[in-house]
């Protein structure tokens, strides 16, 4: 949010709750609390809210006829509607003030707070937990057959020493860093998702699947990105984009008819697909890629 600010529907969630909030308030419009923080938001970035002058009444300053010929505030046409006469559905009104606020660290926090915090953040007091140390040791079985995870000194007491692989790990760094198999370039400064896409498209040999480790890929969902790939010159010997949903489904979006199946129902072989891997999703997903 703050490389990019708001998108104009979170903004419009921003605002209905405000007016939400404004409409259970008490007293004059322009005083009270919701008001009052719309007000320091448009300020803060370096515009005026409209508002009643001295000797004007709230009565004269909640009629919008009168405040639309001038005769109420006497401020400039270029100052901010106030909150309460802020008409949500009117897109000169919203493009106004969008372009005014969304990149407001205020405004994105309070969206955060009210909207993305409460959803992804919930908690409980007490939790029921357990981790690898209690199910590789002997609290829960009195005999283990095997221990699967990352190879560390962190095992259960119980199972003694972790017996490394030798050379596994030099061999990993010999191939990530062998020009035979990785290559690397710069892209240019003026890049963005779109040119970065179309890069990949004009590769020869064609790449068989992205994985965006640097979460490069904004502002597109992976059906978008997808889709983009197959209408924009994704070679033909591609017959469709795996990818994944935000269901964290294996998906397919097919070249012919442009439908979205089930990965494992499309019955495209893994050498006729492209996969696209998300930033969240470049690790775990067990999607068959073809020998290279």
């Amino acid at each position: 949010y703050r490389y990019e600010g708001l998108r104009f529907t979170d903004f419009e969630n921003v605002l209905t709750e405000l007016r939400d909030q404004l409409d259970s308030e008490f007293g004059p419009y322009h005083k009270r609390p919701s008001a009052l923080l719309y007000k320091a938001w448009v300020e803060e970035a370096g515009g005026k809210v409209r508002g009643p002058r001295e000797g004007q009444t709230s009565e004269d300053f909640n009629d919008v006829s009168a405040y639309s010929k001038g005769r109420i505030g006497g401020r400039g046409s270029d100052d901010i509607w106030p909150l309460h006469l802020l008409d949500l559905k009117d897109d000169n009104h919203m493009s106004v003030t969008f372009k005014l606020l969304h990149d407001l660290p205020h405004v994105i926090q309070y969206y955060l707070d009210q909207f993305v915090f409460p959803l992804t953040m919930e908690h409980h007091h007490e939790k029921i937990s357990a981790s690898g140390q209690d199910l590789g040791g002997e609290m829960l079985f009195s005999k283990r057959v095997g221990f699967s995870g990352t190879p560390s000194d962190l095992l259960p007491e119980e199972l003694g020493q972790c017996q490394y692989d030798e050379g596994v790990d030099g061999q990993i760094l010999h191939f990530l860093t062998n020009e035979a198999i990785v290559s690397s370039r710069l892209m240019e400064s003026q890049w963005s998702v779109k040119k970065l896409l179309d890069d990949i498209l004009k590769a020869d040999p064609p790449y068989h699947a992205l994985l965006d480790c640097g979460a490069l890929i904004t502002g597109m969902s992976n059906y978008e990105v997808a889709k983009y790939l197959l209408t924009n010159g994704l070679t033909t010997e591609f017959d469709g984009v795996a990818f994944l949903d935000s269901q964290d489904r294996k998906m397919m979006l097919m070249r012919h008819g442009m439908n979205v199946v089930r990965l494992n129902q499309s019955g495209i072989p893994s050498h006729r697909r492209f996969s696209f891997y998300d930033q969240i999703h470049t690790t775990g997903m067990d999607i068959h890629q073809c020998i290279d």
